[in-house]
């Protein structure tokens, strides 16, 4: 693996101590802001309360001092686990959750998306919600 295909990633986790503006991104090709939440009744991403100023300036922070490095939103790992089973169980509501992350995403200069699902036993439609979210992604990125 050459240098130029190495990845280099890490979390910024906003209940931690750490801030965005104290990361070196220098060091990462790539850094998530963890963890956008999922609002139970519109099945929208949305931001813990109290630190939606840190992710809606992440991206712009951390590349403030490396352009190159790549900002993503991951969407869960505090969420409940009942809230990803019913998105993913209906189109309905995978449509609603798709579109609205990757509204918030350019809302936000993310780069990027992921799903952070730490459910193992509830792993209906994931695939098809991957899926979907995957498709809905390319599209919008070739439309800009």
């Amino acid at each position: 693996m050459t240098s130029s295909t190495a990845v280099n990633a890490g979390y910024w986790y906003c209940k931690g101590d750490l801030q965005p503006e104290n990361i070196d991104s220098s060091i990462f090709t790539h850094l998530f802001a963890a963890f956008a939440d999922v609002d139970p009744g519109t099945f929208n991403p949305r931001f813990p309360p109290g630190y939606e100023t840190q992710f809606q300036s992440f991206a712009k922070t951390v590349k403030s001092i490396n352009s190159d490095v790549k900002a993503i939103l991951s969407i869960g790992g505090d969420t409940a686990p009942s809230i990803f089973a019913t998105i993913a169980s209906d189109s309905n509501y995978r449509k609603t959750f798709i579109d609205s992350s990757i509204d918030v995403a350019r809302d936000f200069n993310y780069d990027g998306l992921s799903l952070n699902w730490q459910y193992p036993d509830q792993t209906t439609n994931l695939a098809t919600l991957l899926t979907e979210w995957r498709a809905a992604v390319d599209k919008e990125a070739q439309l800009r």
